[in-house]
């Protein structure tokens, strides 16, 4: 092969372009569909007000010909947080285009913008599980965020608090940090059942949709047997397992059980949560100023010869999460315990 700048400029090409048509996959993790996503507003500067809002109570019943009563939307409690930016670079050196390493570096590129949507993952899946006992969590990089929601507690909290009911407290962690099992999953609706109340304090009705474990594969198998057979699975007696048919989605979180550097956590790979779709979209928010995986808006930028004869491609994301509700997700902070045939509480 004989080198050029030309023949190393269509080598370099070739990787950036390689990377753009991988991009379609990058944001397959479920965490990012779980989370309410909101658009970007340049307005706001650097520094975003989640608020929460509610509707409340009941609509009247009205005579005829009677006057109809304003119902107004009031705002709740809320959450300032700051973007943060995701930075990264690989360097395509010359070396690699002199002995024709192309499929290497097809490879690499790819691998470069997935880490940068991999803490993007970790961070939020983070404040929806790994940490959600917590109100800090630590970032690659040594970043230490808050995650605290409006009300100034963690995520999962047995002493939540509502703007419109001073005094009162609710709480979404199930006592006992129970196993998953048929029987905890009751109990830990059932306790969510209670506890949903929005800003004004006022009770509504909930329906779990959505159980929520981490990449471990006893838990991931223990979340289908649950969802996924007609008769119950920890019943002698095979009574009907009413979680099966579609009424709970399993989601499985990449990005869980793990440290804040990203390694595998065995101390939270028993965690779970259970709720509300619908419910966790108001409760978690989150906004990307800039993807990574969008190289219209500047996620990827790659630098012909940028020194040394070395090129390199630059990965750019800039977001910003928060929770300024808790209400409509609940938590069971499990212990390593066998989950085979575990009653109430594990």
């Amino acid at each position: 092969m004989t080198l050029s700048l030309a023949g190393y400029r269509s080598f370099f090409n070739s990787t950036v372009y390689s990377l753009i048509e991988k991009m379609q996959d990058m944001e397959n993790d479920p965490i990012f569909g779980l989370l309410g996503e909101q658009a970007h507003d340049t307005s706001t500067g650097d520094t975003v007000n989640f608020t929460s809002d509610t509707l409340s109570g009941y609509a009247p019943i009205v005579a005829p010909g009677g006057d109809i009563p304003e119902s107004n939307v009031v705002e709740g409690d809320q959450l300032a947080r700051t973007y943060f930016s995701i930075k990264d670079r690989m360097v395509v050196e010359y070396e690699a285009y002199a002995h024709n390493k192309l499929d290497l570096m097809l490879d690499r590129s790819s691998d470069l913008v997935e880490k940068a949507m991999f803490t993007a993952s970790l961070a939020l899946s983070g404040q929806l599980l790994n940490n959600s006992s917590a109100t800090t969590q630590t970032l690659p990089g040594g970043v230490v965020q808050n995650i605290a929601c409006a009300d100034t507690l963690a995520l999962g909290s047995a002493s939540h608090t509502v703007p419109g009911k001073p005094g009162s407290t609710y709480s979404n962690i199930l006592s006992g940090a129970g196993a998953l099992s048929d029987s905890n999953l009751d109990l830990l609706e059932q306790q969510l059942k209670e506890s949903f109340v929005d800003d004004a304090g006022t009770n509504r009705p909930f329906t779990a949709d959505v159980l929520i474990v981490p990449d471990n594969a006893t838990m991931i198998k223990k979340a289908m047997q649950l969802t996924g057979s007609t008769l119950s699975p920890e019943t002698a007696n095979n009574a009907v397992n009413i979680y099966r048919g579609g009424r709970l989605d399993v989601v499985v979180l990449k990005q869980a059980p793990r440290a804040s550097d990203g390694s595998y956590s065995t101390a939270k790979e028993y965690y779970w949560g259970l709720g509300n779709k619908k419910a966790i979209k108001r409760a978690i928010k989150y906004r990307w100023a800039v993807r990574p995986s969008d190289v219209k808006q500047g996620g990827v930028v790659p630098k012909f010869m940028d020194k040394n004869l070395d090129s390199s491609i630059i990965v750019y994301g800039r977001m910003v999460y928060g929770a300024p509700r808790w209400q409509g997700i609940g938590f069971s902070y499990s212990t390593p315990v066998s989950l085979h045939d575990a009653g109430p509480n594990g």
